[in-house]
């Protein structure tokens, strides 16, 4: 039995190859993306920064980090079905921002004003370098100061904010500076 789980690990390495020939040419928006997209692309680096999938069950991307709109989306929207599905951590740290209480949790063609357009968000720093910002979010289940485990929820999938429809917009930043999230899930 142990043998045959090991031939399907290495049968789920060769999809995951597979899918990284895929996001080299930027179709990360068509719609079933695996959560594993970019490990063998990436230095060793990337991976080791350890960030899981921030909607588990959910792996449509509406939007990927591209230019949109006559501006750059710095972030992965996820979606496909995934109103008021849980919104995890993608990896553990402390809550330095968690902003809530936008009541207009539908879509809509322009930004409400709450949380800047993010509507309910919550920023996470995981360490000096790295943090992850969870925007458009219904509520919220952590508070500023908060220390989350990887996998923990952080809130629920929404459309706060500047939201056609609900969602979860996914950051990764660098010091600071959003990077394309594909390149540090696994």
């Amino acid at each position: 039995s142990n043998s045959n789980s090991n031939s399907n690990s290495s049968g789920n390495s060769n999809s995951n190859s597979n899918s990284s020939n895929n996001n080299s040419s930027s179709d990360n928006n068509n719609s079933n993306t695996t959560p594993s997209t970019d490990n063998n692309n990436s230095s060793g680096g990337n991976s080791s920064a350890g960030f899981t999938w921030p909607c588990p069950g959910f792996y449509t991307i509406s939007s990927g980090y591209e230019s949109r709109w006559g501006t750059f989306h710095g972030a992965l929207d996820i979606a496909g079905g995934n109103d008021g599905a849980a919104v995890v951590a993608s990896r553990g740290g402390t809550v330095v921002v968690a902003v809530s209480g936008c009541p207009h949790n539908y879509g809509k063609s322009s930004s409400c004003g709450c949380g800047g357009g993010y509507g309910n968000y919550v920023v996470i720093q995981h360490d000096g370098t790295y943090s992850t910002l969870y925007g458009h979010m219904a509520s919220l289940t952590v508070s500023v100061g908060d220390t989350v485990s990887q996998g923990q929820t952080i809130g629920y999938v929404g459309s706060t904010g500047f939201s056609t429809g609900a969602h979860l917009h996914f950051e990764v930043r660098v010091n600071g500076s959003k990077v394309n999230p594909a390149d540090y899930l696994y």
